[in-house]
């Protein structure tokens, strides 16, 4: 058998090895950079007190705490927070989705008059600080009698410019020669929408639900308003007030930790499952 003769590497393609070693020691040190404070989080949740206060810095616990996670529980309400999270960001999420997706509808296929004027408007809604817009909705809020109820703190999230944007964005794409068809079948608006629309638009839908569930679920300002009850807190405001209230001198801090890493598993579960929807539903928005 002949001995199999290996040409040396040219300029360019030494050049390209180079650059491609970079990119991904790059890429490699941005995701260490990225997981660490995770990291950290995840094994302060078993540390116990001493470990975390520790210097140097010890990353892995001398013993590990489990008993953490159960001492949330005596100090706050965990689990009616939990849920009450969970309430509120599954309710806004939906609604969201419908009235985002109703009205991108009519901004991307229904020609009316003043429609991009209109559409403008809406959009510009955006740029206006959500600090402004605080006192009025909780003067709302205030005179319907919804402070400390869900209905409070739902309510005034079911509305989105930006996620109409995403859907509207989506929406043009699809081709109108499918209302067109649909039309002659007989089918009116809504069964357009809903049977031919929205079964094209899943990865555009899951994408504004991730994002929306994302920040309906980490929300501070606005539970910090209007829930006084501990029983109507959600668990950012919760945890938070953990804090405050023992003051940080006297913080169970693998507690805390336990907490925080039970309140991103709900996160981290729904983007690992939809992670291939979300990426397309960018793709395909006109998010950059």
């Amino acid at each position: 058998m002949s001995a199999k003769v290996y040409q040396p590497l040219s300029n360019t393609q030494a050049l390209k090895i180079i650059e491609k070693f970079f990119l991904y020691l790059l890429i490699i040190s941005g995701a260490v950079l990225t997981a660490m404070p995770f990291v950290w989080m995840f094994l302060t949740a078993f540390k116990g007190s001493t470990d975390v206060i520790s210097i140097p810095l010890r990353w892995f616990p001398t013993v590990w705490r489990f008993d953490n996670f159960g001492i949330i529980w005596n100090l706050i309400p965990f689990s009616r927070v939990y849920m009450n999270s969970i309430i509120v960001a599954v309710c806004q999420t939906l609604g969201v989705l419908l009235t985002s997706s109703l009205a991108a509808y009519a901004f991307a296929r229904i020609n009316f008059w003043g429609r991009d004027v209109m559409f403008l408007i809406y959009l510009g809604t955006i740029m206006i600080p959500e600090w402004v817009l605080i006192i009025p909705i909780f003067l709302i809020v205030k005179d319907l009698h919804w402070l400390n109820t869900y209905q409070g703190l739902i309510v005034p999230g079911l509305c989105s410019a930006m996620s109409t944007f995403l859907l509207r964005q989506f929406f043009r794409t699809v081709p109108k020669d499918y209302d067109e068809a649909a039309f002659m079948d007989g089918a009116n608006r809504f069964q357009i929408f809903w049977k031919v629309i929205l079964p094209l638009a899943k990865p555009a839908l899951l994408t504004v639900g991730l994002l929306t569930f994302m920040g309906s679920w980490n929300t501070f300002l606005w539970p910090l308003i209007i829930s006084s009850k501990v029983e109507m807190q959600t668990l950012p405001l919760a945890l938070s007030r953990f804090v405050f209230f023992f003051g940080w001198t006297r913080v169970e801090w693998g507690a805390l930790m336990g907490a925080t890493l039970l309140s991103i598993l709900p996160i981290i579960i729904i983007y690992a499952l939809l992670q291939d929807y979300f990426i397309r539903g960018i793709a395909l928005s006109g998010l950059k």
